[in-house]
């Protein structure tokens, strides 16, 4: 199975620093604001500050740590651990190379906010 952050190192060429052909509608920022939403709701649902205490600490073990630390809590989830790593690990190669493919951001936003909401659900 590939997830977003395979997908992205396979999508990563640009032509003079745009993508051709592209409509850029969204921007890596609105996708680390999604990605931003997503770990709110995994910290909130997961309500145990010593598991991650650090919110500084860099996305890629945030992309380890944090969809563990869910499935840990919330075992029938387990089936979308990988995706929701997927979506912190593009956040993090976004910012890496400061800039993205279109697409590849409004997938990663549309997966962070789609989870964030399945996420949510879970403190009702």
């Amino acid at each position: 199975m590939v997830n977003l952050a395979q997908g992205l190192r396979l999508n990563i060429h640009r032509k003079n620093g745009v993508w051709a052909g592209e409509d850029m509608t969204v921007s890596v920022t609105d996708m680390i604001g999604a990605t931003w939403r997503l770990e709110d709701a995994i910290r909130e649902v997961i309500a145990d500050p010593q598991s991650f205490p650090n919110e500084t600490k860099p996305m890629k073990e945030k992309a380890k740590v944090l969809p563990h630390l869910l499935v840990q809590k919330y075992p029938h989830l387990s089936d979308i651990e990988n995706e929701l790593r997927g979506v912190f690990e593009t956040c993090r190669l976004a910012i890496d190379h400061k800039s993205i493919s279109p697409v590849v951001v409004k997938a990663a936003i549309a997966i962070a906010d789609e989870y964030r909401e399945i996420i949510i659900k879970l403190k009702h």
